[in-house]
């Protein structure tokens, strides 16, 4: 089977989205951030869990909203795309966290 260019930039964009949150559960990076803005809150998870989380999301917006309005296209643009919906994911899962 031969993919076209759309296959191989959903292939690609999936790729990427799904590294971030993979590399960030590896090293543990959600928890530390968390723990990090935990020790800056003074004991109020849900508050660290919240910047953290809407921190990562921002980012991950800004990835994707880069991607649309800029001239940055094709592979490219798709891979830039799949990282922010990554970073997005990695706030989600941020909240959570607060939860815990």
């Amino acid at each position: 089977m031969t993919f076209n260019v759309e296959e191989k930039h959903a292939v690609g964009g999936a790729g990427a989205a799904m590294v971030v949150p993979t590399v960030v559960d590896m090293v543990g990076l959600d928890e530390l951030l968390v723990s990090l803005a935990d020790a800056v809150f003074e004991g109020d998870r849900g508050s660290a869990a919240f910047v953290t989380g809407i921190g990562s999301s921002v980012i991950g917006a800004g990835m994707i909203l880069g991607a649309i309005l800029s001239d940055i296209d094709d592979w490219l643009g798709v891979i830039i795309a799949g990282l922010g919906v990554g970073f997005t994911g990695v706030g989600l899962r941020a909240f959570g966290e607060g939860g815990a």
